[in-house]
């Protein structure tokens, strides 16, 4: 079973309730949405991922991701300011890798810098896309941060049992059965991100160019081809792991 968002296992270190009766907690899923979120006590005992739980915590864990969302955007245009390629010229070697299973670009327009379009991130989540589109570099990966997320379909899948079937719309995510069994009918609001990216451009004639990249190398894996690709791949091999605080991956590229 996939382990569900680390912001709401993040409440057990909050409450230390792993000795408390789990008896006294009733089960997550037998309370409406609206309960979960308005109509109940703060103080009332939840079982979760087999653990009990105030409402009044999970619903702070709930709130945090929620803020997190909302910070994306300025999140990535923080990273643009950053992010500007190094003065001097790196000239990067190696064979133009396969296209893989993650979002593949090809023929993106150029003038100096390298682009990632706007299209090849429009089927992600609304935060995602709201930081790549912020970031505007040659590409760009993201998931957010502090939570366990899984690898599900060659997608990293994060769940929010905290959120309404509109409100999953409304950030991209889709309404499914993930197999949790703690949401509101069964379904809950799942945010699938993607695990790899590749964008693919003309070279210069002379094969140079300069590079930055920041990335978080212990979850992605970033390529920089002189050949013509940019890539970044998923580099955890676990399928179920946690983010950390930055959690993203972005690399500019500007031919010489």
């Amino acid at each position: 079973m996939k382990k569900p968002c680390a912001a709401f296992l993040a409440a057990f270190a909050i409450l230390a309730l792993a000795n408390r009766a789990d008896a006294a907690a009733a089960p997550l899923a037998s309370l409406s949405l609206a309960a979960r979120l308005q109509t109940a006590p703060d103080s009332t005992l939840v079982q979760f991922a087999g653990h009990s739980f105030t409402l009044g915590a999970l619903r702070a864990a709930h709130n945090a991701r929620e803020a997190a969302f909302a910070q994306a955007g300025a999140a990535g245009v923080a990273i643009a300011k950053l992010n500007t390629v190094q003065s001097s010229a790196t000239a990067h070697t190696g064979t133009k890798p396969v296209t893989n299973s993650g979002r593949v670009a090809f023929g993106v327009p150029i003038s100096t810098s390298v682009v990632e379009p706007g299209s090849d991130y429009a089927g992600a989540p609304a935060d995602m896309r709201a930081f790549c589109a912020g970031a505007a570099a040659s590409a760009c990966l993201y998931v957010p941060a502090g939570q366990n997320l899984s690898v599900y379909n060659n997608l990293i899948l994060d769940v929010d049992a905290f959120i309404d079937q509109a409100q999953c719309a409304k950030e991209g995510g889709s309404w499914s059965n993930y197999g949790y069994g703690w949401g509101s009918g069964g379904l809950e609001c799942g945010f699938s991100y993607p695990t790899s990216v590749d964008v693919h451009f003309t070279p210069s004639p002379s094969f140079q160019l300069q590079s930055n990249v920041k990335c978080d190398t212990t979850l992605w894996k970033p390529t920089v081809d002189k050949n013509g690709a940019v890539v970044i791949q998923l580099a955890t091999t676990s399928t179920n792991f946690t983010s950390g605080n930055t959690p993203t991956c972005v690399i500019n590229v500007t031919l010489l």
